[in-house]
């Protein structure tokens, strides 16, 4: 069993994550608008930054480590 996509919705927004080839493609609902962007993940700093980003978007503020680390092994789970 894989996971293929998996959507997170919050009060903020919504993203839905969907496994492509070696990366993760996010495409982020938020406000109103509409951003997509790939995660490769090719190192942990990539990984970090990429949960980071769809923490603040979600939460609407910059979290903790707790805040953040929930999503980073959502993205993990995802990539190859």
């Amino acid at each position: 069993m894989r996971m293929v996509q998996v959507e997170v919705e919050s009060a903020k927004g919504r993203i839905t994550f969907r496994r492509e080839g070696r990366a993760v493609v996010a495409t982020a609902t938020v406000g109103g608008r509409t951003t997509t962007w790939r995660i490769t993940g090719r190192t942990h700093e990539d990984q970090m930054a990429a949960a980071r980003r769809v923490q603040r978007m979600l939460d609407g503020f910059r979290g903790t480590g707790c805040d953040v680390a929930d999503y980073l092994r959502l993205i993990q789970a995802l990539l190859p």
